[in-house]
């Protein structure tokens, strides 16, 4: 049976201006105390295991509209008391018309959602409602609808056709009748206003409810991180590139050195969003099944269904998907849904609460969910539900607006601002109660996953149509509301807070390089005339260490360079009883007899080499006397020394010194730490120092070694930095090639069982480290040859003739635990050949889609939507640029729209974190200019406008994405002549590049 209700309609035409909003009590016992001003920000807590269950206790929604108009039924009589009258209990002053009221009967019934709409754009300014609702207890309080202008003629996701003005959707809960009162200055009112009662059938007593228990999450596995170390620790302790004030230590001095020479040819005397501006955004519509080929569907052609689809959730790779109910779960009726949806941007969250009742138990929370679809799709004529998360007040999490959660969704929840914002409501009015601080947390996991896929960080700033925003902001900071009420509202710094902590310092994705043959380096695909190769490095990285020696002592290790002149690295070292020994190097790696080249060493308390300061042609020695003097000990050519001089002073409140090589002006440097902070000290290429210090950075306190390297990643530019921290990681800074360095890459682990390490100082590509074992004093040397070019040629057992049109190295496309090659051919069919390991693949392919030859080109999207999963980007003939996410082994899931418009463009380039943002970016070349422009990634959206960061870039056949080839941390391109010559670009990590260097050279095309 149904439960039959009578609600009852107020309108009222008073002359009086609106008064402010009176809130309904709160009924419940699930919210916390009013929290008192300064409260500390709780810890996120969990959401009981009873509550994560609920079941649906309610029937279908019951949806009665009825026109208001006059009825003197709600007139005020004289003694009325306040409360039984809306607005304040004011009562007819004569010079306005008397109250009118409308009285109704619906059989609309159980958990009531309520709602008052009328002609889009034709309510004055003044317009006033109030609402209250009567049960068991009586008549509650009048308390202030709110306008809502989430449609107010922008179309951000909502037709513009049918579209009515009305306010927010009110819980009014379990009622047996509502009076709903309009007031406005004399004149016309709004016109076609309705009364919106959405009410509930009761379930069939022998039915089953709808499950709402908790989901598997398909797509939250955890993505395998392909060639990535370990990641910095957060926190302040990594060694900083920013520059800043001088500490106020005693700096070394730079005085003329006093001529203080020995008499024994060398014996010393006595040693480192805001986010983009964001103007007009465009909006598209979202291609979940295409109109032409390629197909997104496996290889049979056919596409996916919206139910597989809406399984196939995406989970941001460092902040996991909360468990979020789905429409099916709380009852969506898909039939009254007509709003396609539409993609836009995701640079920020606006929360939202409901208003109405906070007494609704866990079991009536679908019934208002449907209330709320039927008021916003029907009543409103917005076709969907506005919100695109809802969050009870027992934490749980509730799919709004369809389309895709991992999508830039364009909800209707405040407008203006819907293209570029995610919309998160609270069920409840929390401008008369506290919130629960489950439903805090709940909201802060959703918003962090959402942040994560977008790349975007909680407690910065953005601007959105002008006006700048955190990144979490009240609807009322964009609209004329009072929402999310003065209690949520409060709450906004912590719940930024508790965001920004479940973001971490680790939110940017693992972007792998272009690793195809398994060395952990960049590989190139080259399209031949027959056959597909791969170029790589012909030797990077670590050779393995070889034993050269027992007996030596770390701290008294010297790293000398070639101090014979033979062509091959020698070492120091100075003994217990102050006796230099040098160890001439052989070419296999190990020493000829060593002999003395001084006495006295003991008083030096510290010496480094392996560099020219004077400019002659040879290496020489530095010494830190006890007293803090500095010598310079010049080689003569012959296996000992020239005269010493002293070259500074105070240099004993320095921890580290160590030379670091030749910069890009010819001369020499060194860095010295003192506390917390490296400086760089410049020498004039004649013995001396040249101009003040500058610093390197700060943060430098943690490491437990720092040596100067020279060009260890054979970038062309001296002055790389190794450093090991205290728990045995040891980092490359890649150095400038003008004293500072350019962030940094771990290179290796473990090294904490060293009592020293010193650099070789070798010539030739790459540089060696020695490093002396703790305890038995063995020494190792690790041959390093840096960051190689592509001079290896690779077969891949694949065919490449002239039915194919495009190789696309891809990652793991069939999900077998080995990165796979994609071939596009002339016909349009898309091939995937599974690897087998070591740079091949299967001579025969799967075909996995049909119909592309519409594309202009198709690249490797490596994990751009941050699941872990390969995707390709693909630019068509049409001026669009489109993703295709995998969703299984060699299928397609919906394919998204990046951007559009952009028939201009005829190259496109994944160049991953390329502007330093946490999600891919894109560079595409302009076809009339050969402008290289920069498109900022917002994950599973729209590409941001774009930034020219180049000029001709015409004449290159072709620019690709490899990721960090030049060891220092920030992705690079790799770029090809038309003579076949390889040009590197490294990547500044903030949209930029350094300059440009050759870096082999390729006899095909590449990929």
């Amino acid at each position: 049976m149904r439960r039959a209700t009578s609600v009852v309609a107020g309108v009222s035409a008073w002359v009086t201006v609106a008064v402010g909003s009176v809130g309904l009590p709160f009924l419940g016992g699930e919210a916390a105390a009013v929290p008192a001003d300064g409260e500390a920000t709780a810890p996120l807590t969990t959401v009981p295991a009873a509550l994560a269950a609920a079941q649906d206790s309610e029937g279908e929604p019951v949806l009665e509209e009825v026109p208001l108009e006059p009825d003197p039924a709600l007139a005020n009589p004289d003694g009325a008391a306040a409360d039984a009258v809306p607005f304040d209990g004011a009562v007819d002053d004569g010079t306005g018309p008397s109250d009118v009221v409308l009285a109704a009967e619906t059989t609309a019934a159980g958990v009531v959602v309520v709602g008052v709409t009328w002609e889009q754009g034709s309510a004055p300014e003044d317009l006033a409602v109030e609402i209250r609702t009567r049960s068991a207890d009586g008549w509650s309080a009048w308390s202030a609808l709110e306008a809502d202008d989430a449609a107010a003629g922008e179309g951000d996701g909502s037709p513009l056709a049918g579209v009515r003005d009305g306010t927010e959707p009110y819980l009014a809960g379990e009622v047996d009748a509502v009076e709903v009162a309009l007031r406005h200055a004399a004149g016309d009112g709004p016109v076609d206003a309705r009364l919106t009662v959405v009410g509930t059938e009761e379930p069939d007593a022998d039915g089953d409810p709808p499950s709402t228990t908790e989901p598997a999450e398909p797509g939250t596995t955890e993505p395998v991180d392909p060639g990535t170390t370990e990641p910095v620790d957060p926190g302040a302790t990594e060694p900083g590139t920013t520059e800043p004030a001088d500490p106020g230590t005693t700096e070394p001095g730079t005085t003329e050195p006093t001529e203080e020479g020995t008499t024994d040819g060398g014996l010393p005397a006595d040693a480192s969003l805001d986010a983009e501006a964001l103007g007009e955004v465009s909006r598209v519509s979202l291609d979940v099944v295409g109109t032409e080929a390629p197909t997104e569907g496996a290889s049979t052609g056919t596409a996916l269904t919206e139910a597989e689809l809406a399984g196939a959730a995406l989970a941001a790779a460092s902040s996991p998907r909360p468990t979020i109910y789905s429409r099916a779960q709380w009852g969506a009726d898909e039939s009254i849904s007509t709003w396609t949806p539409q993609i836009g941007k995701v640079v920020a969250a606006t929360v939202h609460h409901t208003a109405g009742t906070n007494s609704y138990t866990s079991a009536q929370v679908p019934a208002l969910l449907r209330g709320i679809y039927t008021y916003h799709a029907q009543s409103r004529g917005w076709g969907d539900i506005g919100y695109n998360v809802l969050v009870d007040k027992f934490g749980r999490l509730w799919e709004g607006r369809k389309g895709g959660l991992d999508r830039a969704v364009i909800g209707a929840h405040a407008s203006g601002v819907n293209s570029a914002a995610f919309g998160v409501s609270f069920m409840g009015n929390y401008d008369t109660t506290a919130v629960p601080t489950v439903a805090v947390d709940a909201a802060a996991r959703v918003i962090a996953w959402k942040f994560a896929l977008h790349g975007v960080t909680a407690g910065s700033s953005t601007v959105i149509n002008g006006q700048r925003l955190q990144t979490v902001f009240g609807h009322r900071e964009v609209g004329q509301t009072s929402c999310p009420g003065q209690y949520l509202f409060a709450r906004m710094p912590e719940l930024r807070t508790k965001v920004k902590g479940l973001e971490g310092d680790t939110a940017a994705r693992a972007y792998a390089p272009r690793d195809m043959s398994g060395d952990g380096y960049a590989d190139l695909a080259l399209r031949g005339s027959s056959t597909a190769d791969l170029a790589t490095a012909s030797g990077a990285g670590w050779r393995p260490a070889t034993s050269v020696g027992m007996g030596w002592t770390g701290p008294r290790t010297v790293g000398a360079g070639d101090w014979t002149g033979d062509g091959l690295p020698d070492l120091m070292l100075v003994d217990a009883s102050g006796r230099l020994w040098l160890y001439p190097g052989r070419s296999d790696g190990r020493w000829s007899p060593r002999r003395a080249i001084g006495n006295g060493w003991q008083v030096m308390t510290l010496v480094t080499g392996g560099h020219d300061w004077d400019g002659d042609g040879r290496p020489d020695l530095l010494a830190r006397h006890r007293d803090g003097t500095l010598y310079l000990y010049p080689s003569n050519g012959r296996g000992g020394f020239g005269t010493r001089r002293a070259i500074g002073s105070g240099w004993q409140v320095m921890s580290a010194v160590t030379m670091t090589g030749t910069l890009s002006d010819g001369r020499p440097a060194l860095v010295a730490r003192s506390g917390v902070t490296l400086y760089l000290y410049r020498g004039d290429g004649k013995g001396g120092f040249s101009g003040g210090r500058t610093v390197v950075g700060t943060g430098w306190q943690v490491m437990t070694a720092i040596v100067g390297v020279g060009d260890m990643n054979d970038d062309g530019r001296s002055g790389d930095i190794v450093a090991r921290d205290s728990s045995g990681r040891l980092f490359l800074y890649p150095g400038n090639g003008t004293g500072g360095v350019r962030g940094r890459s771990q290179i290796g682990s473990g090294w904490q069982s060293f009592s020293g390490i010193v650099s070789a100082s070798r010539s030739g590509r790459g540089q060696d480290l020695y490093a002396v074992r703790s305890g038995n004093g063995e020494l190792l040397r690790y041959s390093y040859q840096g960051q190689g070019d592509f001079q290896r040629v690779v077969p891949t057992g694949v065919a490449a003739g002239s039915g194919v049109a495009e190789l696309v190295p891809t990652g793991d496309f069939d999900r077998d635990g080995r990165r796979d090659l994609v071939v596009r051919r002339t016909n349009g069919d898309l091939y995937v050949h599974r690897g087998t390991g070591g740079g091949r693949y299967a001579a025969s392919g799967t075909r996995v889609g049909t119909g592309w030859q519409v594309m202009r080109q198709v690249i490797d999207g490596g994990n751009f939507l941050g699941d872990g999963n390969a995707s390709l980007i693909a630019l068509d003939t049409s001026g669009r640029i489109w993703l295709y996410p995998t969703a299984g082994a060699n299928r397609f899931g919906a394919r998204v729209l990046l951007a559009s418009g952009v028939s201009n463009v005829d190259m496109i380039v994944n160049a991953g974190m390329w502007s330093g943002g946490r999600v891919p970016d894109l560079l595409t070349r302009d076809s009339r200019t050969g402008d290289l422009q920069l498109r900022r990634g917002n994950g599973a959206a729209l590409l941001g406008n774009p930034t020219t960061v180049g000029t001709g870039w015409g004449a290159l056949t072709r620019v690709v994405g490899v990721g960090d080839v030049d060891g220092d941390g920030k992705h690079d391109l790799v770029a090809s002549r038309p003579d076949g010559t390889l040009v590197l670009y490294a990547g500044n990590g903030s949209g930029g590049f350094y300059p440009w260097r050759t870096y082999g050279s390729a006899g095909a095309p590449i990929s």
